[in-house]
């Protein structure tokens, strides 16, 4: 290659890289008035407190609903920096509920109460769902938990094949809480830390103990005697509640252009130095919403993101700015690395799409009840070919198929074909920048 070409190849991947000014939208800041409700509350019990709820309603507009807020760290290991966790025996603790949910609310009940020991009191429209969700996890945890102790403890390989078996059997499981679903994530978690090799179970030994122990606490019965009741919660008393005048802050986002938004990033500084802050990326690409306010933004549209960030009246607001901004038509404005970011995630879950619809296409015609079987398999091999490649782990599309095959095995057949047909439509919509 000549000099004058590798100072123009080197000039022209110069400019490509530099920043473009974001100039066909805009974000400004606005503090909206709020309200949140400080509760103080007691723990009048020998045991903490792991787990509550409390009902917040209105004096002046009464209804039959309740904004809910609740804390759960029933199992849990709290770490050091954690400041916030269980309430200590006979500890009091103001809690702050942000009222934006329900802006006239000004009175909170206890409806739920849960301890340590395993005692617990509530009333059945808190006690019954918590239950539930418990006992799910609870389950999970026990499949795990024996997971752990029955895996090959001399071959590597065979250690690797045995947990992606059990993986596989897990693929679909419906669990309303993100809790219990945490020691398939983890397991993910450690398998991909250490794609090769044997420290892979110094990886797993952690990850064993720490199930076996959230286990033995969520299975734990009350100490003393003591039998959970279904009633009124008396082991906790709210000592003071005081409404206190606040605001929040929402971004609000324009498009000044005759096409949607299909893609952004906002980012919110300190007010002092305006650097080192948060940033978010929201991605609107295969998003279906009919509803106003939801997906892409559209042509002149203003957009209202909350940020959850509470100020005083007095407060020095943050600033805000649109680091980048991608179009429908995919014209792009902003920081270059985001949009190859950006398009990169999107050329990933076209792969998940393509993937799915070629199972899909291979599932036709297979008797229903075969089709668990194969799709357990597909999902072991498109695990094992994303690591192989060093990607994350990313079977949501795969996952949720088996799931509606065990649902519904003859439902999934009759519905195939369509779903092949969405799949491709997106894959397609992922991957249309590759064509220009």
């Amino acid at each position: 290659m000549s000099k004058h070409l590798a100072i123009t190849v080197g000039l022209l991947a110069l400019s490509f890289s530099q920043d473009t000014e974001v100039k066909g939208a805009r974000v400004s800041l606005v503090r909206k008035p709020s309200a949140v409700l400080n509760v103080t509350i007691e723990n009048r019990r020998d045991s903490p407190l792991v787990a509550w709820e409390l009902g917040v309603s209105s004096s002046a507009k009464p209804s039959p609903g309740l904004m809910v807020h609740g804390s759960d760290f029933s199992g849990r290991k709290i770490e050091l920096w954690q400041t916030r966790g269980p309430i200590a025996p006979h500890e009091r603790r103001t809690i702050a509920v942000d009222l934006l949910e329900r802006p006239e609310g000004d009175s909170a009940a206890l409806r739920l109460a849960v301890f340590d020991d395993g005692y617990y009191e509530g009333v059945a429209g808190a006690v019954e769902p918590w239950l539930k969700t418990r006992q799910m996890r609870i389950d999970d945890l026990r499949y795990w938990s024996g997971v752990f102790e029955l895996m090959p403890r001399v071959s590597e390989t065979d250690l690797r094949a045995y947990l992606a078996s059990r993986l596989a059997d897990r693929a679909g499981q419906a669990v309303p809480s993100p809790n219990a679903l945490q020691v398939r994530w983890k397991l993910q978690e450690v398998l991909r830390r250490y794609p090769s090799g044997p420290d892979v179970w110094s990886g797993l030994e952690p990850l064993r103990a720490e199930t076996q122990r959230e286990l033995g606490a969520l299975t734990r019965q009350p100490s003393g005697g003591a039998s959970p009741t279904m009633s009124a919660v008396t082991s906790v008393a709210i000592l003071m509640q005081d409404r206190v005048a606040s605001g929040t802050l929402v971004a609000t986002i324009e498009n000044l252009r005759a096409v949607p938004i299909e893609a952004f990033g906002l980012e919110v500084l300190p007010a002092v130095t305006g650097r080192g802050g948060s940033m978010r990326g929201t991605d609107f690409c295969g998003v279906e919403a009919p509803e106003p306010g939801r997906g892409a933004i559209k042509p002149h549209e203003k957009r209202e993101v909350p940020l959850f960030v509470t100020v005083g009246p007095n407060d020095a607001l943050p600033q805000v700015r649109l680091p980048y901004v991608l179009f429908d038509d995919l014209v792009f404005e902003g920081q270059p690395a985001a949009r190859v970011e950006v398009l990169q995630r999107r050329e990933e879950r076209a792969a998940d799409y393509a993937f799915a619809s070629a199972v899909l296409g291979e599932a036709a015609g297979r008797p229903a009840g075969e089709i668990l079987a194969f799709l357990m398999e597909k999902r072991v091999e498109r695990a094992r070919r994303l690591q192989a490649e060093g990607r994350p782990e990313s079977l949501m599309v795969i996952d949720d198929l088996i799931r509606q095959a065990k649902e519904s095995p003859d439902g999934f057949v009759a519905g195939a074909k369509q779903r092949q047909e969405y799949f491709d439509l997106q894959r397609q919509r992922f991957v249309r920048h590759l064509a220009r």
